[in-house]
């Protein structure tokens, strides 16, 4: 659809079932009623609900990998350098 069709589009105060159906089908909504039924006002509702009630919103931290996997590595480090300490106070006991 070219732009100007898509701003004559915005400009009506009605649009035909069929052109919903092509709509809702490009933005993956699932049906006309969906986007005959919209209403800005619920989609506030729902996202400034979620910045104070935690249970509405899954909450993945974002981290660096880098930093994790040298974390990792330090953990490994540290635990290698026990083993060997406890290797040698094993063998100097003998």
């Amino acid at each position: 659809m070219s732009q100007q069709n898509f701003s004559k589009l915005e400009q009506r105060d009605e649009i035909e079932d069929d052109v919903l159906a092509k709509i809702a089908d490009v933005f993956g909504v699932p049906s006309v009623e969906t986007i005959k039924n919209f209403d800005e006002r619920k989609i506030g509702n729902v996202i400034s609900s979620s910045f104070y009630d935690n249970s509405a919103v899954a909450y993945y931290p974002i981290y660096n990998p880098v930093d994790k996997i040298s974390e990792l590595y330090e953990r490994m480090m540290k635990e290698k350098d026990g083993q060997i300490e406890l290797l040698k106070s094993l063998l100097d006991k003998k």
